[in-house]
């Protein structure tokens, strides 16, 4: 996800003084961070049961949430190239 991500600040065309653009896509990276840690957390609160399988769930959880999150950066970065 990480190498979408910088991959996607790269191909955005710094057209503008203040940089909003790739300032946006930061904020938005940041949240959605927050957003998958919190969501992952929950899901493996009511999932998981017992402790260990709470951290189980959880993991996978984030797993599967970045991985997606990796397509979503690329398939970005690919419209912008268009």
């Amino acid at each position: 996800m990480n190498r979408a991500f910088q991959t996607l600040i790269g191909a955005i065309r710094q057209d503008t003084v203040d940089d909003v653009p790739r300032i946006t896509l930061r904020k938005a990276q940041k949240s959605w961070l927050i957003y998958r840690d919190t969501q992952c957390d929950f899901i493996g609160e009511h999932q998981g049961g017992v402790r260990m399988w709470k951290s189980t769930y959880a993991t996978h959880c984030k797993a599967e949430m970045t991985a997606e999150r990796a397509n979503e950066l690329d398939r970005m970065r690919k419209d912008l190239i268009r």
